[in-house]
Order: structure tokens, then C-alpha cells, then sequence
């Protein structure tokens, strides 16, 4: 049976034992313990060398646990450090049990994540790029802190060999499909390259990139549909430099292998299973924009997915993170948590159908969802105003976005 603190203290049957057992303690003749230790005719020190030993059984049969609030410890001393104020926002939508899968905007590489951490009342474990998973300091905290590393295609991007550029500024529709995985009648990119091995290099369901001279040159990622041969394939989308222009001169390409993240999400799964919480940023990467980057289908994929494989209906809370000055030290951070989504019978009933369009569904009402809590004011104090106002015309019972 579960007991919030408040009750325990409240109830007036337990407040009297303990006040028993004070008086018990206080008076030589009524301890307990020396009076079992002189019948036993054993020295008192004894219980205390056996309350010793099991208590050190008990922290290294809870070490995980120990290890993790020893560490959370550690980290909101940094945080309290770093940042002069961290304002919390709509804390009881936070479940206060069974799985949650929280998403929030990706703004400041790790600190988000820190953030987040340190700043809900569950315990939260991140999903974070193998990569940073097999560095010296982040990954061993990330082991701690319960992440679960996932392998992104970008984090592996092999340069192309020869050039590419899109043949038309227009897509173009195939009126049937070959062995390669081109879709009838959807408009599709055709991309020319020039001392190229398409055949060999890349397969239908890979991706390709625009190659700057760093990740912030580069361009988005792109499908591939179809090799049509060792100098052509297909898009579903149009190749774009890093400036969102059309890629129609020659250029410098990178290629992103299919990546099987199957065995990532059972872990997902039964991570969830098990009634515990995932932390994501869908934007798939951190950025210094405004704005929400395109979110990946990852945090659509896990709640259907998990609501169709165990049918455990797992909420999904946005949670936004504005930052003051973030990049200078003492800086000020709004972390607000919206209102849980969750998946509906009608569609699950659609994901039966379609698995590609209820994800998308889905996607759109995360993606809503979290635009409802990032607030982009150009300063700490209209932040303030923001909220304020927001306070005074939210009637009762009603949930306003920022």
C-alpha cells in the first residue's frame, strides 16, 4: 500500500507510535535493543555492527538506484551553477506513474537533456546517439542516468564518389514501377551523377545529402526510391544544399546507410513495459533556430508501437525549453510541460490500415503539441509578461497554449 508523505505525517495513529518509539529509545529500561542484548547477555554494538552490514547490502543491492540519485545530486549542483534561474511549468501534467515518453525542442546538445532530467518529478532516461554513448564523460553518465543509445545514419556518413545535381527544378511522376522500389504515379526527384556507381554504392531505402564542407553546409537527407542505374535514382524529396536551394550544379554528396533500429525499439518496448519513462527530441538533432526542425517518426513509432504490442497506452508529454541567454554563463531557462497526448482507438484502427499514415497522424499532434509550450520572446522579462497574461485570462478548467 502507498503512502504519500503528507498522510503519513497527517495520521494521528502514526504519529503516536513514532512518539512511542522516541520515549522507548530515551529510556534505558524500555530500549528495546538493550534489553534484548542484556537478556542475550551480548555487548549493544553488536546490532549496530549487524544494522551496518545490512545496510551495506541494501545500498549494494540498490546501487543502480543509489548511483543515479548520487548523480542527479551532482548534476543539479551544475545546473543550479550554470544557470541562475530555471522556472518550472505545468508540473501536474507530468503523470505521476506507469510509462511516459516525454519530447521536448533540441536547442543545446546535452544541457537539454540535463535539463530535463533535473527538472521532472519522474525519472527520465534519454534516447542519445551511440556516438556520444562511447564518450569518456557523456556516456558513462548516460549509463547512469538510464539512456538507451540509438545509431542515427548520420552519425556514419561515407562521401560519395563523383558528383550529383538534380536534372529539373520539377519533380517528375512515373506512370509504373520497376524492380527498385520506384512507387506508381507519386512525383519523385531524378537525380544525374557524374562519375558515379549508384549501383554499388547505394541501395533503395538509403539516403543521400548535399555534402558541405561541415554538417551545418550540409544539406537535409534524402531518400533514395529507386537506382535506376550507375548514373541515375530517384528521390521522394528534391536534393537541397545547405541553404535550401535546389542542388542543380554538380556537387559533392554524402551517403546515409539504412539503419535497422528494430532491436532499438523492443528495448524501447520493454523499457516501457516495465512502466518506466523515455525522454526524445524528435527534431533528431540540436539547432539554434526559432523554429521547430522536421520531427523524426521515432516518438510515433514507439507509442503505437508499444500500444499495439502490449497495448499499454503510453502518454506522450511535450515539454519546452526556453532559454534566456543560454549561451553565457548564469543564463535563465523556462522548462514548461504540456498536456499529455495519447493514442486513440480510431488511430490505432488506422494503424492497422496504414502504419505510415497514423504515424504521421500522430506526428502532427506531437508536433502541435509541442509548438504549445515553446514560447520565443526576445527576452527574459516579456517571458514573464507572456506567462502573466496568460495566468490572468485562463479561466478555470481551461488549458491555453503559450
Amino acid at each position: 500500500m502507498k503512502f504519500h508523505s503528507k498522510e503519513v505525517l497527517n495520521d494521528t495513529w502514526t504519529q503516536f507510535l513514532a512518539l512511542c518509539l522516541l520515549l522507548m529509545l530515551a529510556v534505558d529500561s524500555l530500549n528495546p535493543i538493550k534489553a534484548v542484548s542484556k537478556f542475550l547477555g551480548l555487548p549493544s554494538y553488536y546490532w549496530g555492527l549487524l544494522s551496518v552490514g545490512m545496510m551495506l547490502g541494501l545500498l549494494f543491492h540498490n546501487a543502480a538506484d543509489v548511483i543515479y540519485r548520487s548523480t542527479r545530486v551532482f548534476l543539479n549542483s551544475i545546473l543550479s551553477i550554470s544557470f541562475k534561474s530555471v522556472d518550472l511549468i505545468g508540473l501536474d501534467n507530468v503523470p505521476t506513474e506507469g510509462p511516459v515518453i516525454f519530447t521536448g525542442n533540441h536547442a543545446n546538445q546535452f544541457v537539454d537533456g540535463l535539463v530535463v532530467m533535473m527538472t521532472s518529478p519522474r525519472k527520465v532516461g534519454f534516447m542519445i546517439a551511440e556516438k556520444s554513448w562511447h564518450l569518456p564523460v557523456v556516456g558513462h553518465l548516460a549509463r547512469i542516468m538510464g539512456c538507451i543509445p540509438v545509431v542515427r545514419p548520420q552519425d556514419s556518413v561515407a562521401s560519395g564518389v563523383g558528383m550529383v545535381k538534380l536534372t529539373s527544378n520539377e519533380a517528375v511522376t512515373l506512370a509504373s514501377s520497376s524492380s527498385g522500389g520506384a512507387s506508381s504515379g507519386k512525383p519523385q526527384w531524378l537525380v544525374q551523377g557524374d562519375g558515379t556507381s549508384f549501383t554499388k554504392q547505394v541501395t533503395p531505402g538509403d539516403q543521400i545529402r548535399f555534402q558541405g564542407k561541415s554538417v551545418k553546409d550540409s544539406g537535409s537527407p534524402v531518400k533514395i526510391v529507386q537506382v535506376l542505374d550507375d548514373s541515375q535514382l530517384l528521390l521522394n524529396e528534391p536534393l537541397k544544399d545547405g541553404d535550401g536551394e535546389l542542388v542543380l550544379e554538380n556537387a559533392p554528396f554524402g551517403i546515409l546507410k539504412r539503419v535497422d533500429q528494430s532491436v532499438t525499439f523492443a528495448k524501447v518496448y520493454t523499457h516501457l513495459k516495465r512502466g518506466n519513462c523515455i525522454g526524445i527530441f524528435p527534431e533528431g538533432g540540436s539547432h539554434d533556430r526559432t523554429d521547430l526542425l522536421p520531427l523524426k517518426a521515432g516518438v510515433a513509432v514507439m507509442a503505437l508501437g508499444v500500444k499495439d504490442k502490449y497495448n499499454i497506452n503510453v502518454p506522450v508529454v511535450p515539454v519546452g525549453l526556453n532559454y534566456f541567454r543560454g549561451h553565457r554563463f548564469r543564463g535563465r531557462v523556462t522548462v514548461e510541460f504540456g498536456t499529455p497526448i495519447t493514442v486513440d482507438q480510431e488511430l490505432m484502427a488506422k494503424y492497422h490500415e496504414d502504419k505510415r499514415v497514423a504515424c504521421n497522424t500522430f506526428l502532427h499532434r506531437v508536433e502541435e503539441s509541442m509548438r504549445s509550450v515553446i514560447v520565443t520572446t526576445p527576452s527574459y522579462g516579456v517571458m514573464q509578461e507572456v506567462l502573466t497574461a496568460r495566468r490572468l485570462f485562463q479561466r478555470s478548467g481551461v488549458r491555453l497554449s503559450a
